[in-house]
């Protein structure tokens, strides 16, 4: 599947909502997609606040690593390996 680059512009309050997510914990916005990937995995019912966030996220970050493996999906890799984790325990 090709990779592309996409830019995305987001709400003022979805906008906040990631910036303090990502400073409250004193993240970098690679470390905040891979914890919001791993929550939504894990989380069977997460309420509409932590939706609202990982959204956020996801949509701030769609193809901002693209360059880094071309022709290759590094989330739908890194959804694989956390599945994988998860089913062996």
């Amino acid at each position: 599947m090709k990779m592309r680059h996409v830019q995305v512009k987001l709400s003022d309050q979805d906008y906040r909502a990631l910036k303090t997510f990502i400073a409250e914990r004193g993240l970098t916005v690679q470390q905040a997609v891979s914890n919001a990937i791993q929550e939504m995995l894990l989380t069977s019912r997460p309420n509409e606040d932590d939706l609202a966030r990982r959204r956020a996220i996801i949509r701030a970050t769609l193809g901002m690593y693209s360059h880094l493996a071309p022709g290759r999906m590094l989330s739908e890799e890194l959804i694989q390996e956390r599945r994988l984790e998860a089913a062996q325990e």
